[in-house]
């Protein structure tokens, strides 16, 4: 209690007038009205400390949730990557059977088909064959077309 169950002006000794009364009457009511204030305080405390912790819990099953979003989403990139590597695996074992096959053409053909490929192809298919293949590759083309190649191998090496 704030004010306590006895009338603090009674100290003053002598007969209280009636302000006396109608003050302490009024800090009563003050006191009572203060009382019931802390008492919906508290209540709220308890209700927004139970919202807190559902919050929490909340919070922890998200984290929970997006932890485990990332561990799908990383196993997915793995397999993903895994699958990019066989498939180059597989894509240089084709270029390496083609470039043997363009190898085994005749000169003027393989002319006529350096024409109608683009740089990164051709370069592709002289840097998956066989050093004999390659030379074979390189002196039917356009020389010009060769020195280009061999300048993206180089580069592509180091």
């Amino acid at each position: 209690m704030i004010i306590g169950p006895e009338n603090p002006l009674a100290e003053r000794g002598g007969p209280m007038t009636e302000d006396d009364l109608a003050r302490a009457d009024s800090l009563k009511a003050i006191e009572l009205v203060l009382e019931q204030d802390i008492e919906g305080l508290k209540k709220n405390i308890d209700v927004l400390n139970g919202k807190k912790s559902v919050l929490s819990r909340q919070t922890d099953s998200l984290n929970n949730a997006i932890n485990s979003s990332n561990a799908v989403a990383a196993q997915l990139k793995d397999q993903i990557d895994e699958l990019s590597g066989k498939k180059d695996m597989e894509s240089q074992a084709r270029m390496k059977k083609i470039a043997g096959l363009v190898a085994g053409l005749p000169v003027q053909t393989i002319k006529e088909l350096s024409e109608r490929l683009n740089l990164g192809i051709l370069t592709r298919l002289v840097s998956s064959t066989s050093a004999q293949n390659a030379k074979t590759i390189l002196t039917a083309i356009d020389p010009r077309t060769a020195a280009d190649i061999t300048k993206k191998m180089a580069t592509t090496n180091k």
